[in-house]
């Protein structure tokens, strides 16, 4: 499955405390008001994030960056929209004209990130090597 992605936001540093101490610096993320982030999938359905959020741009450890399929900043929009989900738990459907707040799984967000950073360029291995890598981490940090 594959997509694309329209609109953008703001994208800035947050100067808080560090998320954890083998990540990068937290950003903050703001969907533009005009034209906002949204990620087309094949099947015709649009979704966007919320509309304001922190990221950590992936919570991929700053020493696994150093592979090039691994880097923070490659598959930045997928990630946006994974952070989302899951802080939030739900994604911004299209219904006729209006995007409305759908709930979502931990689950149904990483298998979302998989189709966006396919949508992003990445292989169906890279793909599914940076879901196992979610999924890990995930699992470490007792998620749910």
């Amino acid at each position: 499955m594959r997509g694309s992605f329209i609109g953008h936001g703001e994208l800035w540093p947050d100067q808080g405390k560090l998320k954890h101490w083998w990540s990068q610096r937290p950003y903050k993320f703001t969907n533009n008001e005009v034209d906002p982030l949204t990620f087309l999938s094949s099947d015709g359905a649009q979704y966007q994030p919320d509309r304001h959020f922190s990221s950590d741009g992936g919570s991929i450890p700053i020493f696994i960056q150093a592979i090039p399929a691994f880097q923070h900043d490659r598959y930045f929009r997928s990630y946006l929209f994974h952070d989302s989900a899951c802080i939030h738990k739900c994604v911004f459907v299209k219904y006729d004209i209006l995007f409305i707040k759908q709930d979502i799984s931990r689950h149904e967000a990483n298998f979302m990130l998989r189709d966006m950073l396919l949508a992003e360029g990445a292989t169906m291995v890279t793909a599914q090597m940076v879901l196992a890598a979610v999924e890990m981490y995930a699992h470490a940090m007792r998620i749910e």
